[in-house]
Formats: C-alpha cells, sequence, structure tokens
C-alpha cells in the first residue's frame, strides 16, 4: 500500500478486549497494586490477563529457576534417560535424529553434545525438508542400519512417523521418541516416548522440543554422577533461543527459560551461539537481548539452511569447538540466508502476477508452483495473504522414498481456521496438519487435480482478525515511567504479546505519510485529557481516508512506547488499528 488511497479500511480488525467488566476488575487490580507495590497500570494489565492474585502475580513478575520443573515431569524421560546411561557406560553408537527448523537443530545439538561428552559415539541427522520430509526419515534408518548404530534417538519429532519407527523397530533398531508436537490419534508402537503431554497436560505448558531434549540432557548428566546444574545453565541460553523461534507461548515455564535464558545469551559457554548473537543483532545493540532479536535475527540465520536444502550447517555452528570456527559457519549460514531472501523475494514477484492472485477474488487462494521449494512455500503463501487478504497455499514439487510429490504450506488471511476450512479436501493429501493459522500439506500428483478440485468448491467467509487489547483507557496518555513500568511484563511474544490498549476517545490532529515507499503513517492524536500525543502506524497509509480523518474522533488501539531522541525520552504510540465515531 503506498499510498491513502481515499477509502476508509478502519479499523480492521475485530478487537477483543480482555478486561469484560472495568468495575469488577477494578478493585483486583487496586488491591494488587497496593499489595506488590506495583505501578496502577499494570496492575491492571496483570488482572485483564488472568493473574489476580497475589502468588500469581509474583511469580509472573519474578520469573525464575524455581519454576522450571524437573525433568521427570516429562513422561517417558526417565525411562528414556536409563537407557541412554547404559549406552554411554557401554560407549555404544547411538543415532541422534533432529529436525530441519530452529527448534529441531538446537534440541538435537543439545542431546549429541552430551551424550558424546558422555562417551557415546553419537552421530547426529538433520534431515533434509526437499528429500527427507517431516518426521523420522527413513534414510536415517538406512543410515543407522549401514553403520551397525542399534540405537536412534528422536528429537522434535517422531510422535506420528508411526510408520518409519516400527520401520526402524523390525530393522532391530532401539527408537527413542522425544517429541512436543500435538499427539495424534495413533502413538508409534515398540518405541520408548518421551513427550510432555502423553499423560494429558503438561503442568508447565506447550515447551519446545529442544526443551524436552534439555531435559533429558540434564536428567542424563545426573544419572551419570556429573554436575547437572553446569549442563542445565550451559544449554539453557539456546532452550530460550528455540522457545522464541518455535514460537512456544511465553508463558508458565516457557516464560522462565525465556526471562533467565536470553539474559545469559551473549556470555554463552556455546561459542555458536555467542557467534550466532553477535553477528545477526542488529536492534539496539547496547540494550538487553530481546525475543524480537532471536525471532528477526537468529532464528531466520538458523532456519535459513533447512529452507534452502541441507540444514546440518546450522548445526555445525552450534556444535562449534571455537568462536574463529564458530565465525566461518556463521558466515556460510548468512551467505545462504542472503540467497533465501533473494529467492524468496524472485518468486513472491512472480506468483503475485500471477491472474488468480488478484485481490478481492473469491475463495482460497491455490498455487501450484514448478520452480518454488518446500522450504520457502509458507514464506511466499505469506506474503500472497498480505498481498491478496485471502488464505493462500503454495505447492512446491519434491520427492521422498515413494517417488514425486508436491509439499506446500498453507496461512490465513483472517480468523479462519485452517485445520477446519481444509477438511473437505484432506481426503486428496497423504498428509495434512498444523492449527489454526498455518498448516502443511503433502499431496501426490496422480490426486494432485481432485485436490484442487475440492479446493475451488471450499466456501470461504472473510473473517476480520482478531486483536487482543487489555482494556480500555480513558486516561491520558501514559509518561515514561508508567511505560517503563510495563517492561516487567517482558519477554514479549506468543502468549504473551506486549500490552496494547483500547485508548481513547482521541481526535486525529494530523497525519502525515512517511517511508521510501509512504507506506507508513504519522498521526498527532489529542488524547482524553486534551494533550497531544504523537504516534505511527506501520503499513496503515492504506488504511485512511483520503482526509487522514483529521479532526474526526474515535478510538485508537496499540502500544505505548519510549522514543529515545538525541538523550531525550518522550512517549509515543504505536498504532495498530482505529474506530472512527
Amino acid at each position: 500500500m503506498s499510498h491513502i488511497t481515499g477509502k476508509n479500511k478502519l479499523p480492521r480488525f475485530n478487537w477483543k478486549i480482555r478486561e469484560s467488566d472495568p468495575l469488577s476488575a477494578k478493585p483486583k487490580w487496586q488491591a494488587l497494586n497496593s499489595r506488590i507495590n506495583c505501578n496502577p497500570l499494570l496492575a491492571r494489565v496483570l488482572v485483564a490477563r488472568g493473574l489476580d492474585t497475589i502468588d500469581e502475580a509474583k511469580e509472573f513478575l519474578n520469573p525464575g529457576r524455581a519454576h522450571i520443573l524437573p525433568p521427570a515431569a516429562i513422561p517417558g524421560l526417565e525411562k528414556a534417560r536409563d537407557r541412554l546411561l547404559t549406552a554411554c557406560q557401554a560407549k555404544e553408537a547411538v543415532l541422534v535424529h533432529g529436525d530441519y527448523d530452529a527448534d529441531g537443530i538446537i534440541g538435537a545439538s543439545i542431546l549429541h553434545a552430551t551424550l558424546k561428552n558422555l562417551g557415546c559415539k553419537s552421530r547426529i541427522f538433520i534431515p533434509s525438508r526437499e528429500t527427507h520430509g517431516y518426521g523420522l526419515a527413513m534414510a536415517a534408518i538406512e543410515m543407522a542400519k549401514a553403520a551397525g548404530i542399534g540405537l536412534l534417538v528422536t528429537v522434535d519429532c517422531g510422535i506420528s512417523s508411526h510408520e518409519s519407527v516400527e520401520a526402524a523397530v523390525e530393522a532391530g533398531i532401539e527408537v527413542i521418541v522425544t517429541d512436543h508436537h500435538e499427539i495424534p490419534d495413533r502413538l508409534p508402537s515398540g518405541a520408548c516416548l518421551v513427550h510432555p503431554e502423553l499423560e494429558g497436560d503438561y503442568i508447565g505448558g506447550k515447551i519446545a522440543g529442544a526443551a524436552v531434549a534439555w531435559k533429558l540432557a540434564v536428567s542424563l548428566v545426573e544419572a551419570s554422577g556429573g554436575n547437572a546444574d553446569e549442563v542445565l545453565e550451559r544449554y539453557l541460553p539456546l532452550t530460550a533461543v528455540a522457545t522464541v523461534a518455535d514460537v512456544c507461548p511465553l508463558t508458565k515455564e516457557n516464560r522462565s527459560i525465556v526471562a533467565l535464558g536470553l539474559r545469559q545469551v551473549p556470555d554463552s559457554k556455546i561459542p555458536g551461539l555467542r557467534v550466532l548473537f553477535q553477528g545477526t543483532r542488529r536492534d539496539n545493540q547496547e540494550g538487553p537481548i530481546t525475543a524480537r532479536d532471536v525471532a528477526f535475527g537468529m532464528a531466520p540465520v538458523l532456519n535459513a539452511a533447512g529452507r534452502m536444502g541441507d540444514p546440518l550447517p546450522a548445526a555445525k555452528l552450534l556444535l562449534a569447538k571455537d568462536e574463529k570456527t564458530a565465525w566461518q559457519h556463521l558466515r556460510k549460514l548468512q551467505e545462504i540466508n542472503k540467497i533465501r531472501r533473494r529467492t524468496q523475494d524472485e518468486i513472491c514477484r512472480r506468483l503475485k502476477r500471477l491472474p488468480e492472485a488478484a485481490w478481492g477474488e473469491a475463495g482460497i487462494l491455490a498455487i501450484v508452483d514448478e520452480h518454488c521449494t518446500a522450504g520457502l512455500a509458507g514464506l511466499a503463501a505469506a506474503r500472497l495473504v498480505d498481498e491478496t487478504g485471502r488464505p493462500t497455499f503454495v505447492l512446491a514439487p519434491g520427492k521422498d522414498e515413494h517417488g514425486p510429490l508436491y509439499r506446500g504450506s498453507m496461512r490465513r488471511a483472517g480468523a479462519e481456521h485452517l485445520v477446519e476450512l481444509m477438511a473437505p479436501a484432506a481426503e486428496f493429501t497423504e498428509k495434512i496438519g498444523g492449527h489454526a493459522g498455518a498448516l502443511g500439506l503433502t499431496v501426490r500428483p496422480d490426486k494432485l487435480d481432485r485436490f484442487l478440485t475440492a479446493c475451488s468448491e471450499i466456501k470461504w467467509d472473510p473473517l476480520p482478525s482478531e486483536l487482543e487489547l487489555d482494556f480500555l483507557y480513558e486516561d491520558g496518555f501514559s509518561n515514561v515511567e508508567t511505560v517503563q513500568a510495563l517492561d516487567a511484563t517482558r519477554p514479549w511474544g506468543e502468549g504473551n504479546p506486549q500490552p496494547a490498549f483500547a485508548w481513547g476517545p482521541v481526535i486525529v490532529k494530523g497525519t502525515r505519510m512517511v517511508g521510501k515507499d509512504n507506506s507508513h503513517i504519522q498521526v498527532s492524536l489529542s488524547g482524553p485529557d486534551g494533550n497531544i500525543c504523537k504516534g505511527i502506524g506501520f503499513s496503515m497509509s492504506g488504511l485512511f481516508p483520503e482526509d487522514g480523518g483529521v479532526g474526526r474522533s474515535g478510538v485508537a488501539a496499540g502500544h505505548f512506547m519510549i522514543n529515545n531522541w538525541q538523550g531525550m525520552e518522550s512517549v509515543e504510540f504505536q498504532l495498530r488499528d482505529l474506530e472512527f465515531d
């Protein structure tokens, strides 16, 4: 969107305000404010998020080691630990099978390094997205058989790989599955299963696959008589990076893992992690590391290798023994990431020109692209959603041990649930799964036409995305100290977003398009107290009416933030949406 179009497209979201009853909430946050002596706005945010008791608030505001659960809390972990301990004592050969994303690469690296340090003849296998696909790869089983390896451990995958697990068992290979993904109706038989939700909901919440591997490594070292605390601390920063990279909710146990772990990243004992941080950080070089540094800096570099073919270089970075070697691996990964960005841009430019990718067309957008790769299909689909406003999937050609296929990813355009939306076409896929906002799918060539026909018949009713806001804030804009007090809710991310408010009534006093393509808009808002607050709406200029809405009143939605200019701090408003009266 390059300019103000003249047509008001605001509001663009369905607002969901957490504080449903301000009158009943007020005595709760006032009591919390008094009892724990915190800022009133912070207390109100906590109550709006369901943290209305003293103990809940204190635990949230003070994440620590005490909130990280013991490894034994994960079902199956102690059985797996005992088998691996025997393997270490006997110096057996073990194959650690990871996954091609950051979570799986990190988790496999942690377990592989720990096993080697304990005397195991550990080898690491990271599957290719293009060649092997998701799950326990048959190629890994063949590799283990050829090398005489009798024990295989999966990390961040395997819970749905019943066919390949059973094939390994039939070949005489013992299998330990460690995973965190959704448990399927049919579990693999003959394997030792390690999964937080094997016996129901895990009290620590939805943890990463690397967190499961990390806890197994800690338990293994403790059982061997080693320094478990040293291993916990050594790999805590890596586990924090994996947790953010895998978009796990930053609540419960994850909150402590990420809050403690991110602080330690710059001084990590892992040379590759230190180098990854130093080589990818762009924002606020002097400030503390944030989840944003991981999500937009470190994770894309780790993921790039897997998206472009062979993910092993990312594992080599994390397993490097010294910084000099780590820098060599990082430079290779950065070059791969540059190629990934360039290729992704070329694919997106080409796909946007397709007639079926027109804005406003009905139905889901289904694209089969012979020149795309499975590793970039999801990124391309997300970009096309932005361009077309339609739920989109992109399929790319590939193959596996059974022959040619099409693999791809789908992204939603609003509040629709993709698994439910695609149910009518699921029978023509070989694999399909994911969650409300994103899913992956595999289709064989002989069923492709029937699959696309079924997709064309799916009825899609546009549902605007929800924007979660903590409450309606009807006071003048906050001062610097109050906004800084909200930093106590960090780390922000999935499940624990930056505090956001519906703020009003406000009056738009002025607007100005900014950015190299005029896609952003600066606003001057007169708050409820009449004072002027500057604001910015990123990629929002095309949503405003032609006159910018100047002089009109309404309610703004977004975040208060601190702007530091030439040593002077001031409060501004990051606009996410606006509803005019």
